[in-house]
């Protein structure tokens, strides 16, 4: 979308925002941990949200989905070891 300078990238953007605030709620309120984000998560949405229409901006949110998964998939492991 960036390459071709399409004008929805602010709102596919936004939405991305959305889905990526709605799966940290979930994921904190299931571990019952408040501070449960990657690092300087709270920073770097911050940056997003106020950067919506630019490549940086994508490629940060693009990120932090992918160190939440990966903070998911630790967090199911040391849950597996726990329960055994």
């Amino acid at each position: 979308m960036h390459k071709l300078r399409n004008k929805a990238v602010k709102e596919v953007t936004q939405s991305g925002i959305e889905v990526y605030k709605k799966l940290l709620a979930h994921c904190r309120c299931a571990l019952d941990e408040e501070s449960f984000e990657p690092l300087n998560g709270a920073e770097r949405l911050l940056f997003i949200e106020f950067s919506l229409s630019t490549y940086a901006a994508y490629r940060q949110l693009d990120e932090l989905f992918s160190e939440l998964k990966k903070i998911i998939a630790r967090k199911r492991i040391e849950h597996k070891h726990l329960n055994k």
